[in-house]
């Protein structure tokens, strides 16, 4: 990839940091996003007849239960999963 004309070496260091930068926020706000839908996937589990969907659900959220049970943050996200089976 060559230099874009116009730009300074400089100028194309930061752009390539920015590209770090937005890759780890994008990865964060992936992760929030995943244990924050545990509380939909608490009531779909909950309300569908179906196995297959409630051994699906529970495998996949399997991670964000295993967390809970070993940090500190395994109270708020049990309570938010818990407002969300009523």
């Amino acid at each position: 990839m060559g230099d874009v004309p116009g730009q300074s070496n400089d100028q194309n260091e930061r752009e390539k940091g920015r590209g770090f930068g937005g890759f780890l926020v994008w990865g964060v706000l992936l992760l929030v996003c995943y244990v924050l839908s545990i509380g939909p996937a608490v009531w779909v589990h909950r309300r569908v007849p179906n196995r297959a969907i409630r051994d699906a659900i529970e495998i996949f959220y399997t991670p964000v239960v295993m967390c809970c049970d070993r940090s500190s943050f395994g109270a708020p996200i049990r309570a938010y999963a818990e407002w969300w089976d009523r």
